[in-house]
């Protein structure tokens, strides 16, 4: 199983070179695009911060990205799901469509971006 597991990690890690080497200019802009999205967005669906962190991520883990605080992202999914921000920051049972979406997009900024934490 380990060595299984070991396997998967070189073969992502030699997808992700070979991505960089392939396509960086393109890379490069997803990353930005996702960021200026993540900075700037006042309402963020669950399905939109998913991909746009994931994207983050690779920025990350690529070392094309800077400004951004690193993250786990399996953490932050979790926090910005629509029941934790629910349940969890005890909103009120009235709450319209685009409150978690809102208070969504202001907690990634907050756990994401340097100098806000």
């Amino acid at each position: 199983m380990k060595a299984i597991c070991l396997n998967i990690i070189d073969d992502e890690e030699k997808a992700r070179k070979k991505l960089k080497e392939s396509d960086l200019l393109g890379i490069k802009d997803n990353i930005y695009c996702s960021f200026g999205l993540l900075k700037y967005a006042k309402i963020l669906s669950y399905e939109e911060s998913l991909e746009l962190l994931s994207i983050i991520r690779l920025g990350l883990d690529l070392d094309i990205i800077n400004g951004v605080n690193d993250f786990d992202y399996f953490e932050l999914i979790n926090k910005i799901s629509d029941s934790h921000i629910i349940l969890d920051l005890e909103i009120s049972s009235s709450v319209t469509d685009d409150e978690p979406d809102s208070i969504r997009a202001d907690l990634i900024r907050k756990k994401i971006l340097k100098g806000t934490d």
